[in-house]
C-alpha cells in the first residue's frame, strides 16, 4: 500500500514501512517495529500521524515515523487491513471488527452491528459516503457507518471485494 504527499511517498509491505522523499527513486526503511514476516496491508497519514495495518497488528506514529508505539485505545490485539477517512473521522477494518476514531487513531469505538457477517477487507470514501468491501460484496453508509445498505447489483453472490478505487463519479 502507498500514501503519497507530493514527492514524499510512504509504502508498507514486507518487512515494514519505507519512505521516499524523491517520488520513489530512493527509499529509507522506517523503524516501525514490524516483525520480519509481518506484511503491511494499508497505510494512512494525516499531518505527523501515520497508521499502518498488517496481517499481525497495527502500528501508530505521531512523529512521521521516527518512533512507533503510540496508543490505539479501544482496538483488539489483531491485524488490520484497511483505513479510510471522512472529514475528521478515521475508519479501520481489523480482523475482529470495524472501528472509528475522531482523534487521529488514539481512541477507537466499534461501528456496531454491521449487516454482513464477515469482516471488512477494504474501505472507500467519496465525500460523506462510506463504502465497505467484504467477501459478501459492497455495503454503503451515508451516516459514518451507523447504518448500511448492500449495493451488489450485478455482482456474483459472495463476491470478495479486496480493494476498491474511485473517481469523481464511479466506485470500482
Amino acid at each position: 500500500a502507498f500514501w503519497v504527499e507530493g514527492n514524499t511517498v510512504y509504502s508498507t509491505g514486507l518487512p515494514g514501512v519505507s519512505k521516499s522523499t524523491d517520488g520513489g527513486l530512493n527509499w529509507n526503511t522506517l523503524p516501525a517495529g514490524y516483525l520480519s514476516y509481518e506484511g503491511g496491508l494499508d497505510i494512512w497519514k494525516d499531518g505527523s500521524v501515520i497508521l499502518t495495518g498488517s496481517n499481525l497488528g497495527k502500528h501508530r506514529s505521531t512523529d512521521e515515523g521516527a518512533a512507533w508505539g503510540a496508543p490505539m485505545n479501544g482496538l483488539p490485539a489483531t491485524g488490520a487491513s484497511a483505513f479510510t477517512q471522512i472529514d475528521s473521522t478515521l475508519f479501520i477494518a481489523t480482523n475482529s471488527g470495524s472501528y472509528r476514531s475522531v482523534d487521529h487513531g488514539g481512541n477507537w469505538v466499534a461501528l456496531g452491528a454491521l449487516p454482513f457477517t464477515v469482516g471488512v477487507s477494504s474501505w472507500a470514501s467519496i465525500g460523506s459516503d462510506l463504502f465497505a468491501g467484504t467477501n459478501d460484496g459492497v455495503y454503503h453508509s451515508t451516516d459514518h457507518g451507523r447504518t448500511w445498505t448492500a449495493i451488489n447489483e450485478g455482482l456474483a453472490p459472495k463476491t470478495l471485494i479486496y480493494k476498491m478505487a474511485y473517481d469523481d463519479q464511479y466506485l470500482y
